[in-house]
């Protein structure tokens, strides 16, 4: 059980922290204690102008004060609030920015009418995570589109990793989403078997669910809305936009031996298909590790005949296969160019910039949003309603590590080969066989 203790406001702003059997030090704010019942202490402070400026605004939206109304004098409005004339002040001016009052010079303080306000939809949106941390785990992109979508939209926003919902039984999850009034669950989760445990979990709370990154597996195997970027079609568009800039002998870097959809014979005849040379000596894997990256490029730089671009597998192994580029003393884009996949926001401030195919995670979050406030569409299910699988498509974005052209495939030193050849049979002397050879070896 809950109990809330308010307690007084003087002096300096000084508070550190709230001991058992001690007063605490504050000044200039309203501190509330929380005390819980496992003892925990949760401290929650606020500077008095604001706490007075959030109260105002809520009287003025609220009705309390009517449109056109005049405000109280400053000292007299003050006095009514017990605060000071400084922190009333300083509330009205908040106010007074967001147009919900105007102060005019020897008249006094209005309150402006304001536009009828659409009702907000009720319930907190449940996140819940499962790896964040790691540069390369999309969940990281993801989530900051989901806050920004959620604030928007004015609702709160609840975030839980997986293993704490794991450790629930469907009666304590139950009731810890009735008492934080959740309505929807975004899980950052992907690529489902059938058989995890949470999919019983998520589909026993009867709310809805939506996974903002989903494989096109996954609505099939857990009944949950998706979204999902199709990235086959996205490793496609890198291998064509290399294949489109010239480029003959384009090396593939891989992630556990994949290649976004693809076997690697299909991979191949990909290549092929747009014009590249189809040779598994420039296929190579390696974990998101810079020394393991080197190891490869260095094998293939080795080559007689070298890549003249790196297709990477996402763009968190183009920033090691960068590393290994410059540690040769190898320029990107004139000796290699470099194609991402992906869309690492941080990709455009690599040097040079990286060129990738976007999956735009934020938009991906921000979509996941919109699905549960509409939820009412497509949740509960009806017979005649399927669950949503939105496909999402991908941008192509050109950047510096591939703005260059090859031009050697256009180049067709046939013409000249032939003229040599024509110069050499009709030759009668071992001196006009020698300046043939000379010739041969100028082109």
């Amino acid at each position: 059980m809950e109990k809330n203790t308010r307690l007084g406001v003087s002096g300096k702003l000084r508070i550190v922290s709230i001991a058992k059997n001690r007063k605490p030090r504050y000044n200039n704010g309203i501190i509330w204690v929380h005390m819980v019942s496992n003892g925990v202490i949760m401290v929650d402070l606020r500077y008095k102008k604001d706490a007075l400026y959030e109260q105002l605004k809520a009287d003025i939206l609220g009705g309390k004060y009517a449109p056109h109304a005049k405000i109280p004098r400053e000292q007299d409005f003050a006095r009514q609030l017990g605060v000071a004339k400084v922190t009333l002040r300083s509330a009205l001016s908040k106010l007074e920015e967001e147009g919900l009052v105007a102060r005019m010079r020897a008249k006094g303080t209005f309150v402006l009418p304001q536009k009828p306000q659409r009702p907000t939809r009720q319930g907190t949106i449940l996140v819940i995570t499962e790896i964040l941390g790691k540069l390369e785990s999309p969940n990281n992109y993801i989530l900051p589109g989901v806050v920004a979508a959620v604030t928007s939209a004015d609702h709160p926003l609840e975030t839980c990793h997986r293993h704490y919902i794991e450790h629930l039984s469907d009666d304590e999850l139950t009731a810890v989403l009735k008492r934080k009034n959740v309505r929807g669950i975004i899980a950052l989760m992907a690529h489902f078997n059938g058989d995890e445990p949470i999919i019983g979990q998520l589909r026993r709370t009867e709310l809805p669910v939506v996974l903002p990154h989903g494989h096109k597996h996954d609505t099939r195997l857990t009944g949950f809305a998706s979204i999902i970027v199709t990235e086959e079609d996205a490793w496609r568009d890198a291998v064509r936009h290399l294949c489109e800039c010239g480029h003959e002998r384009v090396a593939t870097i891989s992630l556990d031996n994949r290649y976004r959809g693809f076997t690697l014979r299909e991979h191949l005849g990909l290549l092929a298909k747009y014009g590249a040379e189809a040779d598994e000596a420039l296929v190579g894997s390696a974990p998101y590790d810079k020394d393991a990256v080197a190891v490869v490029i260095r094998k293939w730089m080795d080559l007689p005949h070298p890549p003249s671009a790196i297709l990477c597998y996402s763009d968190f192994l183009a920033i090691h296969v960068y590393e290994a580029l410059k540690a040769l003393a190898l320029r990107i884009p004139e000796d290699v160019a470099v194609m991402g996949c992906c869309g690492y926001p941080g990709g455009s401030y690599l040097n040079p910039s990286l060129s990738t195919v976007d999956y735009e995670y934020a938009t991906l979050g921000e979509m996941s949003v919109d699905m549960i406030l509409s939820a009412d569409k497509w949740f509960p299910a009806k017979r005649a309603t399927a669950v949503p699988r939105i496909y999402k498509k991908h941008v192509l974005v050109a950047r510096q590590s591939t703005d260059i052209m090859r031009l050697e495939k256009d180049l067709d030193f046939s013409f000249s080969r032939q003229k040599i050849t024509s110069f050499q049979d009709s030759g009668t002397g071992k001196s006009r066989r020698n300046r043939l050879s000379s010739a041969e070896v100028k082109l």
